[in-house]
């Protein structure tokens, strides 16, 4: 079992996905499917999607249940990685929109 605490690089295109993840979830309470990923985010086609799916996975920040179309589910690494980010992206932004 891999240690909560290790947090492994992503690739930007992972982050992407994973914060789409995230968000997705806060705001419906269910996952995304790989077409809602790959359309909203302009990903040309499926299989990146699932290779993007698959890294996550391997790098613990998300599992996947297999022949489920919402099987995505974020592990709690990664949603303490999204928060955190979300949370210095809202701090970020209020800094920059103070005059």
């Amino acid at each position: 079992m891999k240690d909560e605490n290790i947090q492994l690089p992503l690739t930007p295109l992972q982050s992407r996905v994973m914060m789409f993840i995230y968000r997705f979830l806060g705001e419906n309470r269910y996952p995304p499917t790989v077409t809602e990923i790959q359309e909203r985010l302009h990903i040309s086609n499926p299989g990146s999607v699932h290779r993007v799916l698959t890294a996550l996975e391997r790098k613990n920040y998300l599992s996947k249940e297999k022949h489920v179309s919402r099987g995505i589910r974020l592990t709690p690494l990664a949603r303490r990685v999204c928060a955190r980010d979300q949370q210095l992206n809202l701090e970020l932004k209020t800094i920059n929109s103070n005059p």
